[in-house]
């Protein structure tokens, strides 16, 4: 009972809101409490440092699609486009740079892949880029799968996805997912919680209107961890300062006192 009556109110609704389930995400727990995120991940912090509750994390990543990968992804890749471009006869560079948009690109793409050959001026396919014409590349593959959503890294080619990446054509984002259960210090002590408002701040109105007379006060475990705090210190050319100070003072040096500004004569002269 003594861990019981250390709980937070926040922490015993997380502790019912779990007791009729395995396990919840933090998400789940907002729904099931009625209480913000962040007060949610505090109290999870608390309730497992009591040891009533353990969190499971896990590390996810996900792959989207940028504005320039789905433009592609609706459009067609540019290397691609002028690949088809060079099969139907459009041959000059000149020519193609007037139809194509990005014609750079493509051409920096299409002479890395070795599917096009120049010759005075003009673009011809190679073995490799007949080849390729008619099949989607991989890359294809995952602007056209992302075009429904975000899916999961592991889903696709890494050297494809790499590809993508390097290319800014999508984009990874990291999630991490909490799972929440009860440990038997938690379940064991379920059936003694009461959730009731207690006082965590007396206010002028609480006192004057005797209010808390009625109320319980919320007790404080000093035991818990607390945030580390970084007192001020001195300046480092104030240390720097102090610290030949003393060298000198030690060798039988004796300090003295001047004015702000000294004259040339005591700075140069006699020196």
């Amino acid at each position: 009972m003594e861990k019981e009556l250390k709980l937070h109110e926040n922490e015993k609704r997380i502790l019912k809101a779990l007791e009729k389930k395995k396990f919840a995400s933090i998400e789940e727990l907002q729904k099931l409490t009625g209480l913000v995120k962040d007060a949610v991940e505090k109290a999870t912090l608390w309730a497992k440092l009591k040891g009533v509750i353990k969190v499971k994390e896990e590390t996810e990543e996900f792959v989207e699609l940028t504005e320039e990968g789905l433009e592609y992804a609706e459009k067609g890749l540019p290397e691609k486009i002028l690949l088809k471009l060079v099969n139907e006869g459009k041959r000059s560079i000149e020519d193609l740079k007037k139809i194509m948009k990005n014609f750079q690109i493509a051409l920096i793409w299409v002479r890395k892949n070795d599917w096009i050959k120049i010759e005075n001026g003009s673009l011809f396919l190679t073995e490799k880029g007949r080849n390729v014409l008619n099949k989607r590349i991989p890359e294809e593959e995952i602007l056209l799968e992302l075009k429904s959503g975000r899916k999961k890294v592991k889903e696709f080619s890494e050297k494809a996805l790499e590809r993508l990446l390097k290319r800014k054509l999508v984009k990874k984002k990291i999630e991490k997912k909490k799972e929440i259960s009860l440990t038997d210090l938690g379940k064991k002590i379920i059936p003694n919680l009461k959730l009731k408002e207690e006082i965590g701040q007396l206010t002028p109105n609480l006192i004057l209107s005797e209010e808390w007379k009625k109320k319980s006060f919320r007790p404080y475990d000093v035991h818990l961890p607390v945030p580390k705090i970084y007192p001020g210190k001195k300046h480092f050319l104030t240390q720097v300062i102090e610290y030949i100070r003393k060298i000198w003072l030690e060798m039988g040096f004796k300090e003295m006192s001047g004015p702000i500004i000294e004259v040339s004569f005591w700075n140069f002269d006699a020196l």
